[in-house]
Parts: structure tokens; sequence; C-alpha cells
């Protein structure tokens, strides 16, 4: 098995709203502008990846899990798995599944790519 890599990451968006109000008399404009409420969002992000073996040529396992605050269903997990095939690594392949709790749908995606001498060939899938 290889090297284990991992990020903790935590972000925070603030997003404030103003309104304006005005009144205007005839050569005199007075603008009022309101603070109004707004809101906080605070991010957790966990990513972790290793090489499934211990060759250079082996598979990468990776996973990213974000919990967003305020979100009761759990927030999101991706998971993937790539890597290079053909003794002179000519084939790669990504496959990945997605899945985010708060709408609770789940995507899944895979690619397959072939480099050639005169060009590069493309092969992709995706449901979800």
């Amino acid at each position: 098995w290889g090297q284990l890599s991992y990020n903790l990451a935590w972000s925070r968006q603030t997003t404030t709203y103003y309104q304006e109000q005005g009144d205007q008399d005839p050569g005199v404009e007075l603008l009022r502008r309101d603070r109004r409420s707004g809101q906080r969002n605070d991010t957790l992000t966990l990513s972790v990846s290793m090489p499934l073996g211990s060759s250079s040529r082996a598979p990468t396992l990776s996973a990213m899990a974000t919990r967003r605050s305020g979100d009761s269903r759990g927030g999101s997990l991706q998971t993937g798995l790539n890597g290079t095939l053909g003794d002179e690594r000519t084939w790669s392949y990504a496959l990945s599944a997605n899945r985010d709790s708060e709408v609770a749908d789940t995507t899944w995606n895979g690619t397959l790519q072939k480099q050639a001498a005169l060009a590069t060939v493309n092969a992709g899938y995706a449901q979800g």
C-alpha cells in the first residue's frame, strides 16, 4: 500500500442583504440604506487519497466528505478510483460516485482514455 494523503479544510461564507429606501423632494435627495438579515454558511471538508499498491502504476483511491451548516441530511460524499493500464501507460481510466444527501441524489461517472501517437481518444459515461 502506498502513502496516505489527507486534507482537512474549513471555510465560512457570510452574505448580508441591504435594502435602500429613498425620498426625493425637488433639489433634495435623501437615501437611507438599511441592513437586512443575512446568512452564514460554514463548510467542513475532509479529503483522503492513497495509491492501492506500492508500484508507480497502482491505481489511486480517493474520497472527499463535505458537511455544510444548515444541511440536516448529512452533506455530500465523493469517491473515486483512477489509474493507467498497459505497458506504456497509454490507457487511463477514472470512476467516481458522488452522493449529495441534501437533494438525495447520486451521480456515477466513468471515463476511459487512449493516448495514441497522433490523437487522444476519450469515452465517458455519466448517470444521475
